[in-house]
């Protein structure tokens, strides 16, 4: 039997889901997959890929690290607890789940294929300039004495240095003991990362009273916020080249893998795919609109982040928050956050919007 061939663009998260997701569908094995470009250095450099896990099929559940039923917003005046029987917060280690995906197998060929039929394209997007960036440093460490409540993850604490941008520690519990703690940044510029991992030291230090304790691991990201388009306009995007980012918060694998398994079950059942409106579409275009609105508003008042965030986070059930950060939110929740935020300052962020012509979002159709 002659093989049909799905040609994949880049061997990382999106890339590899495809292919995975394409040989479970794929019973009669009438498809040949071919790799191109890069390989991804989330294997050799793992990161944790977090997501809220609503619906999460059996092949991540099994990679899952910890899920948190609980998470916590801080900034200096007020503590938001949230918590969820519906949407847990999960973590999975990056190259456990690229090996799963069989990245230590994997042949690729560094020469890009001509577009064509079931060609896809999971290379990172083009970032327009002056668009804001999530950049972060991690640390997983071990502290000598307990100091970490393993139930509760810490989305965000701003108690820290807001001078350079919009600056928030992240808590990942794994035991009391145990914790992955990264410090991030949303701004237009970058900084040196000695400047993140003093952050976690201070921190450590002031919040948490820790002095001694042993770096296990250390990861580093830098995640676009602004305005994206496809690296390749030729191209089917798929992954972050296909709006599975969420521009507003960085999350993406779980839209990743709502988009490569449905794709996969489309080829699998000789579905053409011809056109990038065929592909899943993780975000709605009001979602994409908000976020843009919200961003431009980040922009304009970086030091205005905290309050943002803490007045958003009271106005929302846990349940509801989760639902919003994972991309799948209803119209009253959008209301909600709507009139949860000042209404000066994001009229003034829509009219910047449209005068940048930004309104539509994203550009990958």
């Amino acid at each position: 039997m002659v093989k049909k061939e799905v040609h994949i663009i880049g061997a990382g998260c999106a890339g590899l889901s495809l292919a995975r997701y394409l040989s479970i569908a794929d019973q009669s094995e009438k498809y040949k997959i071919n790799f191109y470009g890069q390989k991804s250095k989330a294997y050799e450099n793992p990161n944790y890929w977090s997501f809220w896990g609503d619906k999460v099929n059996l092949h991540v559940e099994q990679y899952i690290k910890k899920k948190w039923y609980k998470w916590q917003i801080i900034n200096k005046e007020s503590l938001v607890t949230h918590t969820t029987k519906n949407f847990p917060y999960c973590t999975i280690n990056s190259r456990d789940w690229l090996s799963f995906c069989g990245f230590e197998k994997l042949d690729i060929n560094p020469d890009i294929p001509e577009p064509g039929p079931l060609v896809f394209d999971s290379r990172n997007p083009r970032v327009f300039a002056g668009g804001l960036t999530q950049e972060f440093i991690g640390q997983t460490i071990e502290a000598i004495k307990p100091i970490f409540n393993p139930e509760i993850v810490t989305l965000m604490d701003f108690r820290c240095d807001q001078q350079q941008g919009t600056h928030f520690i992240y808590i990942l519990p794994f035991s009391s003991t145990c914790a992955l703690v990264e410090s991030t940044r949303i701004s237009q510029f970058l900084c040196p990362s000695q400047y993140y991992k003093d952050a976690i030291k201070t921190y450590l230090n002031k919040r948490l009273n820790c002095i001694e304790y042993k770096i296990i691991a250390e990861e580093y990201g830098k995640i676009p916020m602004g305005q994206l388009a496809k690296h390749d306009s030729r191209y089917l995007g798929i992954g972050s080249n296909g709006n599975c980012l969420r521009k507003s918060s960085g999350y993406a694998f779980n839209s990743i893998q709502q988009q490569t398994q449905q794709l996969a079950t489309q080829i699998s059942m000789d579905k053409m795919v011809t056109k990038q409106n065929q592909i899943f579409l993780a975000f709605s275009r009001l979602e994409t609109i908000l976020d843009t609105i919200f961003l431009m508003a980040l922009r304009n008042q970086p030091q205005k982040a905290p309050e943002y965030f803490i007045k958003i986070s009271k106005r929302l059930t846990g349940d509801e928050f989760a639902s919003f950060m994972s991309g799948k939110t209803s119209l009253n929740i959008l209301l909600k956050i709507i009139f949860s935020l000042p209404k000066m300052y994001f009229l003034k962020a829509w009219f910047q919007t449209i005068k940048a012509k930004l309104y539509h979002g994203n550009k990958f159709n």
